[in-house]
């Protein structure tokens, strides 16, 4: 009995070293990751002089004040309250910024975090974002499951009236409206532009300029 006793006295000790190492480890990766935060200045300037290429930027998600804008030169989130770009992802530097091809990169939602990986592993593999805590954290499967699609607006008569000959794309945000981004490529970022569309009569209810 003492024997059994002891034994499990030192399966539980090792259990917890290892339990311990395995968030330090943990903790330590994510400390790492910071670096690919806190670039506005450096990523708005890249994205300033960068020529909008065959693919332009994309946006890719909208919750509450919040506007998730995908660039080959980083991640822009965009909020409608302080009508500014509150922060930016690296995502150039993660290697996630395929805006076409097999392994295109994709995001998946869950309020206010979002899971960013490649199309063709993201249901095992993905960076996590958050966007009110502004944190970045690596997840496996099981932390993103939860995480779904965007819902992105596809109805093509739809799609053609509020785009007004502009490139561009839509997305529906959590209460339901329609958030869309529209550019044109011979004016450069002068001309991003996210607006704000009551679902039903597409009456505008907020406009901004993104990069002013």
């Amino acid at each position: 009995m003492r024997k059994k006793a002891a034994f499990l006295l030192v399966l539980l000790f090792v259990l917890l070293i290892a339990a311990s190492c395995t968030n330090e480890k943990t903790d330590k990766e994510n400390s790492e990751l910071e670096t690919y935060l806190n670039k506005n200045e450096q990523i708005i300037e890249d994205i300033k002089k960068q020529p909008i290429g065959a693919t332009g930027p994309k946006l890719v998600y909208a919750y509450k004040q919040y506007a998730v804008i995908l660039n080959f030169n980083g991640i822009l989130i965009y909020d409608f309250d302080q009508e500014n770009i509150v922060h930016t992802v690296d995502n150039k530097s993660l290697g996630l910024n395929k805006l076409q091809g097999s392994d295109y990169t994709i995001i998946k939602s869950n309020n206010e975090a979002f899971a960013l990986g490649n199309a063709g592993a993201i249901e095992s593999s993905a960076y996590v974002y958050n966007m009110q805590k502004n944190e970045l954290h690596a997840s496996n499967a099981q932390g993103i499951k939860e995480f779904k699609a965007v819902k992105e607006v596809d109805n093509k008569e739809l799609f053609s009236a509020i785009l007004n000959n502009n490139a561009g794309n839509a997305v529906y945000d959590d209460s339901g409206n329609i958030v869309l981004l529209t550019y044109r490529y011979e004016d450069g970022t002068d001309s991003w532009i996210l607006s704000i569309l009551e679902k039903e009569s597409l009456k505008g209810i907020k406009q901004v300029n993104v990069f002013k």
